[in-house]
């Protein structure tokens, strides 16, 4: 306290001050930890080692894939939710995990809402209840987003090749398909309705009079979801973005 006597009280005496902090300082604090192949993830700052081995060695909830991903409140996950995340993830082929680790920074699991990723914060929000493909449909829009595909030309021109010919009378619009009212195209290269999704507030249609193709924001991350779940229909309809 500032007031009252303070050392020394006496001669030869060693009392010294301390600064005092209330629980609220250090509250949500973390600290790193190591895995079993050396990658860093953490854990709150004040959980004792046998805390820490019954949740992350002999608990089920143990996230084991991947913690290269901080899941930020992984403490609520139930376990059908751990076994869904990590068999989708673990899906995902080895090469593209350093794209992921550079470009997400955590995940965080949300029950209101959807699944997205927000490529300012570099957060991935998933739905509790993600239906097959939600997952690495969202990875597809950060590795998307790390490799700025959208201001790569081969990427560009690829999805030129999609929309040449689409006008603006090819466009549906669809109120009820989705949890959104929604434009989109239709084309026989898409792998589903959602990946013609065109994105009114950027622009529909370009000064050119062409479908804008910056409105077409669903291409790569929903041709990733079939790359990962069904590559030999991505194949098939589209096998230059395969």
């Amino acid at each position: 306290k500032a007031e009252g006597l303070t050392p020394p009280f006496h001669p030869n005496c060693r009392c010294t001050t301390v600064p005092y902090f209330n629980d609220e300082f250090t509250q949500g604090e973390e600290r790193a930890a190591k895995d079993e192949d050396g990658k860093t993830y953490y854990v709150p700052a004040g959980m004792k080692y046998g805390e820490w081995k019954e949740k992350y060695v002999d608990g089920k909830k143990n996230i084991k894939i991947p913690h290269l991903l901080k899941i930020k409140n992984i403490d609520s996950a139930e376990e059908d939710f751990i076994n869904r995340f990590n068999a989708e993830f673990s899906l995902i082929p080895k090469k593209h995990l350093n794209i992921i680790e550079r470009e997400i920074k955590g995940v965080e699991i949300v029950s209101n809402g959807n699944s997205c990723y927000d490529r300012k914060s570099k957060i991935l929000y998933i739905r509790n209840d993600f239906e097959v493909g939600e997952l690495t449909h969202e990875v597809g829009h950060a590795i998307e987003t790390n490799l700025k595909l959208y201001h790569n030309e081969e990427f560009l021109n690829l999805t030129k090749s999609v929309l040449q010919d689409k006008t603006f009378d090819d466009i549906v619009f669809d109120p009820e398909s989705f949890v959104e009212p929604v434009f989109y195209i239709k084309s026989e290269k898409l792998v589903s309705l959602y990946q013609g999704r065109l994105y009114d507030e950027i622009g529909l249609i370009n000064e050119n009079g062409e479908i804008n193709v910056f409105s077409f924001a669903e291409y790569f991350s929903e041709g990733y979801n079939a790359y990962i779940n069904n590559p030999e229909l991505l194949r098939k309809k589209d096998i230059e973005l395969y």
